[in-house]
């Protein structure tokens, strides 16, 4: 059984536009995968006899012997297929100075295949740097003891990291191909994109003849990295928990040397929001005209996890509603706020939690948004979160960590923000 490909190039009018020179150029490699399936690829001078409708069915059908190196290809220039994709990638080529022949109106599918042909890393590069630009929720990890300031991003350490990663994803079945591609940083920071893949089949299910019953192909999944040294922070998103933490500590030891030169504590206290409403004033913050609290999840010490979430237009006026209070024992895990800009109509949503805060907003909404969560911020170098992570040694999950963090930095005599 065979998992079905999805793409750009199981539309034969794609392939079309591609053109059938180049069809023939992206396949060549692969001509034995090919004549294995029973279809002969024809030399490049008679590439207008190639039957893309056959071909289109053909890479649709991902098979255990379906090389990876093809699939890359596919992926990479299937997500280069539209327009925005197409013009970031002119950029791209102009910036490196490669010239590519043909018609300058090449749609973004043959684009990205002359690319890959001329340059594939540039290809990827082009990717990596789009789907950076699009994450916007990263955990953040604060210097550690081992200090973290001296960053080493050379051949040797992006190697060291690279086999670190792919050890861990081979041992969770998740890819095989760990490649780290460093990407464009302003100033102060590194910015590093890892990007994985792997073909694996399905264990303990056979066909009738034997055969693995089912192969699958992670397509390019990209965790993202950035460190700002000034701050002393390792900024990590990728898909779950425990391949953070794993990144966390990767890192560190590939970049700094020391597992633990980022620590896996709290970079933000909500216990600000104790005081009442008066924390959401933000007349201070240009740009921003209103702020307001829709979530405030709260767990009590007996909770055993489950975390009491109140919801509505002001939580503060629900709280009244329902006669409760926040709990001097209670630990804030979550909030969750409507933010108003000025000049626009409607209120944007964003998500705190002790780890950091994560929105779907412009840069520069962003930016005054950050302006405004600096107040819920812990200082990095308190001393008491490092002795407390150092000597926990609670690095898959950090609970005990964060909960006695949480309440040392409790803002009792905490200064409110000028109104």
């Amino acid at each position: 059984m065979t998992k079905t490909l999805r793409s750009h190039f199981t539309n034969p009018e794609t392939l079309f536009e591609i053109g059938h020179e180049t069809v023939v150029l992206l396949l060549e490699p692969h001509r034995a995968f090919l004549r294995a399936k029973g279809f002969h690829l024809p030399a490049r001078s008679a590439a207008a006899t190639i039957d893309l409708e056959r071909i289109a069915v053909l890479l649709s059908e991902l098979d255990p012997q379906f090389p990876p190196e093809l699939a890359e290809a596919m992926y990479l220039i299937d997500e280069a297929s539209n327009p925005e994709c197409g013009d970031r990638l002119n950029d791209a080529v102009a910036r490196a100075g490669i010239v590519l022949k043909g018609d300058q109106n090449l749609s973004p599918a043959a684009l990205a295949a002359l690319v890959w042909l001329r340059d594939p890393d540039l290809l990827r590069r082009s990717n990596a740097e789009r789907v950076f630009q699009n994450r916007r929720k990263f955990d953040i990890f604060p210097r550690g003891n081992e200090g973290a300031t001296q960053i080493r991003l050379g051949k040797p350490a992006l190697k060291a990291l690279s086999s670190s990663v792919k050890q861990w994803q081979i041992r969770h079945r998740r890819a095989d191909v760990v490649v780290p591609i460093p990407l464009p940083a302003p100033p102060g920071e590194h910015l590093l994109a890892l990007r994985s893949s792997g073909t694996f089949r399905s264990q303990g299910i056979v066909t009738a003849k034997g055969e693995p019953g089912r192969t699958q192909f992670r397509t390019l999944v990209y965790s993202c990295v950035r460190v700002r040294v000034a701050q002393g922070e390792l900024h990590i998103n990728a898909e779950t928990g425990p391949k953070r933490e794993m990144l966390r500590r990767a890192v560190g030891l590939a970049l700094c040397g020391h597992e633990d030169a980022w620590l896996r504590v709290p970079r933000y206290s909500l216990d600000l929001l104790r005081q009442g409403r008066d924390v959401l004033c933000c007349k201070n913050i240009d740009g921003l005209e209103k702020v307001e609290l829709r979530t405030l999840g709260m767990e009590s010490p007996d909770a055993f996890g489950y975390v009491d979430r109140v919801t509505g237009r002001d939580v503060y006026r629900a709280l009244e509603a329902k006669q409760r209070t926040i709990a001097d024992d209670d630990d804030l895990v979550h909030a969750t706020f409507d933010a108003t800009f000025t000049g626009t109509a409607t209120s944007k949503s964003a998500s705190l939690e002790p780890g950091g805060w994560s929105c779907s907003l412009s840069d520069e909404h962003e930016a005054i948004l950050e302006e405004f969560f600096q107040r819920f911020r812990i200082d990095p170098d308190d001393s008491t979160l490092q002795r407390a992570a150092a000597t926990s040694r609670m690095g898959s999950n950090g609970v005990a960590v964060e909960r006695a963090a949480r309440r040392r930095a409790r803002p009792g005599t905490a200064t409110p923000p000028a109104a």
